[in-house]
């Protein structure tokens, strides 16, 4: 057998297609170019269209003969569902809101339009086979793909009429009584509930609430409650023992409840008497099971109803939190409750210096000891500080090495460090599930730890000692998830870096191949398809060099090769290159570039000697005029080169500091509030043709040199407009008479 015809390589380009023939035309050839796969979207209007139109059904069914696969992203709608299950047979199809127009690609082509009409064919598309426009099309429909559901979930709910997934809010004590009782009534099997101590006095003084909450007993339905049971609710905790399997729990907060696991209500604090006058409510499948699990755990923690009875009306001990002022006292205390421990020790140290002081004072040691005679597991978590994990390895080495083979066994011991940006002054000691030693640091540059320490509080409560283990298993888990991400944030940045580069690789080619075809070319509609291909190719390339920039700014290899240069030149050098760019060309006309030297004086010739990289300046300088006129339809953009004496700053030999400043001001409408905060991060931008990479750039840039950039709204007499301002330290930083 002959080998299977491979198709027809060809040239790279994007257009626009009008009328029925060549639409359909090219979407046939389009779903005949599928080798593997073939994604597409469409709005509610699609699926008649591939359904009804014999042209296009036929290429769907072309596909999967010759083997490959369909994913579709559509509406499903009352409308359109029947046309979705006929697609569904032979392709994977999911159901996303608000679609409007369709994409779609294959593995070397992409085609898109913007309107549809039912059961009739295309009349306009855009095509290309854009090697970058596929890739992110593909990204594109991956995203929409990712939150969209499954086509058998969204036509249950239509035939079946089935609840969709959703949250709201309820508002009135009238409607939440209404919605409650109808809440109980629908439930099929269990309810599971958490209340306030409020709230069961409000449950049996409701006749309603009481009459709807009993039938649910009537019914066989599965009740269980948590609540704290108090010496004020005591009698109707009693009535609800009749109907329910109650628990105690203390200082609860708020009531929720879930009903057969698929449904979830909570309000806020109940007041005596009183219905909430708010409820949330909702039916999203990951977040009731989040709270049911939330549920569970509480559960198991809570008290058994009668044993909680037996402590108020016996007069028992409750469970207790107790302040210790004595610091001797406090390290008597953490040292008891290490001796205590039968099974795990948990530890977070509220600062590097905390560790140091106590394992300078032998409390690692008698930790390790501890550790040892009762085969105790022990985990420490202490805040990360450069050479921190080499000090503490070695002092656990030799502490080891000196405890010798005089004690039973290893200890199972496991440290991890904190990130740098998580700050407390609250030491903490947690033994097995039992107690809990909370230790405030006062004075964290003592190098005594009854210097350092402060108050502290002791609790044999479950709720308190296991609010600490959730907090100490929380900061464990984000501490392995951190160390994860900078592997793999390592690894993006070296995938970004090597991606980046060999998008350089190809792109160089491409501008100068089309630049001689631009050259060659007389036909004008041909030369408008080539310029249209080399401002792309030079916006990829901008695009390539942005992200190296952002990889070595992000990694602290950014490398400056300065020298000694006049700063004014630079910057007249600069709005000369500017001059001749794409983006002045545009606003030729109607914003008008000024240069304004020191002192308004455009003849002054003092010169502004800065040493710093000078390519890498004539980049911050274009990409803040880049933005000037991007933001200004209409006006002037004014660049001002001037030396400044930074206020209240003196220089090593006590001078009058200064610095050189380089501002752009314009006249367009101004830095959005929203923006002016993070307008320095990554992508942050309300262009429509920018990346949001600029500023960020010119930061790095900029703070790498020692210098500040900073931007913001003209305010003086109403004007309009921005000014962005930023600052390099001069060769000679006197300010001279």
């Amino acid at each position: 057998m002959s080998e299977p015809s491979q198709p027809e390589v060809k040239k790279a380009r994007t257009e626009i297609l009008y009328g029925t023939e060549n639409a359909v035309g090219r979407g046939i050839e389009f779903m005949a170019n599928v080798q593997k796969r073939m994604d597409i979207t469409f709005d509610s209007h699609g699926p008649s269209i591939v359904v009804e139109i014999p042209a296009y059904w036929n290429g769907y069914l072309d596909i999967i003969r010759r083997g490959a696969s369909i994913r579709v992203v559509t509406e499903i709608t009352q409308a359109n569902v029947r046309y979705c299950k006929q697609i569904a047979k032979i392709a994977q199809v999911r159901h996303l809101n608000g679609m409007i127009g369709g994409i779609a690609m294959n593995e070397k082509e992409y085609m898109a339009t913007t309107t549809l009409e039912e059961a009739k064919p295309l009349t306009q598309v855009i095509y290309s086979n854009v090697d970058d426009v596929v890739r992110q099309g593909e990204c594109l429909f991956e995203s929409l793909w990712d939150n969209a559901i499954p086509s058998e979930d969204r036509i249950r709910e239509i035939e079946e009429g089935a609840e969709p997934e959703r949250t709201k809010i309820i508002y009135g004590s009238d409607r939440i009584r209404i919605w409650t009782a109808e809440f109980f009534s629908k439930t099929k099997e269990t309810l599971d509930s958490c209340m306030d101590a409020n709230t069961p006095e409000i449950l049996f003084e409701n006749e309603d609430l009481r009459g709807a909450y009993l039938l649910l007993r009537d019914r066989g339905i599965r009740l269980r409650c948590i609540t704290e049971i108090t010496q004020d609710n005591l009698s109707y905790c009693k009535q609800l023992m009749r109907i329910a399997d109650v628990r105690h729990l203390d200082r609860l907060k708020g009531t929720f409840g879930i009903a057969d696991k698929k449904k979830y209500a909570a309000s806020g604090i109940a007041h005596h008497n009183g219905i909430t006058t708010r409820l949330i409510v909702s039916s999203i499948r990951p977040f009731v099971e989040i709270q049911q699990f939330s549920f569970q755990a509480l559960w198991e923690k809570a008290t058994v109803a009668e044993q909680r009875i037996r402590q108020i009306e016996e007069g028992w001990e409750p469970e207790y939190i107790k302040t210790v002022d004595n610091r001797d006292e406090v390290l008597h205390t953490a040292l008891e409750i290490i001796e205590k421990a039968q099974e795990e020790i948990r530890l977070i140290f509220s600062t590097p210096n905390a560790f140091r002081r106590q394992d300078q004072e032998g409390g690692t040691r008698h930790l390790l000891a501890a550790a040892r005679e009762h085969n105790l597991s022990i985990r420490i978590l202490i805040p990360f500080e450069k050479g921190m994990e080499e000090e503490v390895e070695g002092s656990i080495r030799q502490l080891s090495s000196t405890l010798g083979n005089s004690q039973k066994v290893e200890p199972d011991l496991a440290i991890r460090y904190l990130e740098p940006a998580w700050r407390t002054s609250i030491s903490l000691v947690i033994a097995d599930t039992k107690f809990a030693l909370a230790i405030e640091s006062k004075d964290d540059t003592k190098t005594t730890v009854s210097e350092a320490i402060g108050l502290a509080t002791l609790s044999n409560s479950k709720a308190t000692v296991s609010s600490y283990i959730s907090m100490f298993e929380s900061l464990w888990m984000q501490s392995e998830i951190h160390e994860k991400l900078k592997a793999r944030s390592k690894m993006q940045q070296e995938f970004i870096n090597i991606a980046a580069h060999e998008l350089r690789s190809p792109i160089q080619p491409i501008l100068g191949l089309s630049d001689i075809l631009y050259h060659k070319t007389e036909n004008n509609e041909q030369r408008e398809l080539v310029g249209i291909i080399m401002r792309n190719a030079r916006r990829l390339q901008k695009l390539a060099e942005n992200i190296l920039d952002i990889t070595k700014i992000e990694g602290q290899m950014l490398k400056l090769y300065k020298q000694e240069f006049d700063l004014k030149d630079l910057v007249a050098d600069a709005l000369r290159d500017f001059k001749n760019s794409q983006g002045y060309k545009e606003k030729e006309g109607k914003v008008q570039l000024f240069f304004q030297r020191e002192n308004g004086n455009e003849d002054n010739n003092d010169s502004i000697i800065v040493e710093a990289d000078k390519e890498k300046i004539r980049q911050v300088i274009r990409n803040l005029l880049n933005n000037a006129f991007e933001f200004t339809k209409e006006g002037t953009v004014t660049v001002r080169v001037a030396k400044a004496q930074n206020p209240g700053g003196k220089n090593d030999n006590g001078d009058d500091d200064i610095f050189a400043a380089v501002s752009i001001r314009d006249t367009g409408v101004g830095i959005a509030p929203e923006v002016l905060p993070v307008m320095f991060e990554k992508f942050v931008s309300l262009s429509e043709r920018g990346t949001g990479l600029g500023l960020f750039i010119s930061k790095g840039i900029v703070e790498a040199h020692q210098g500040k950039i900073w931007g913001e709204n003209n305010s003086e007499e109403k004007k309009e407009g921005a000014t962005f301002t930023f600052t390099l330290p001069l060769k000679d930083r006197v300010l001279s008479s």
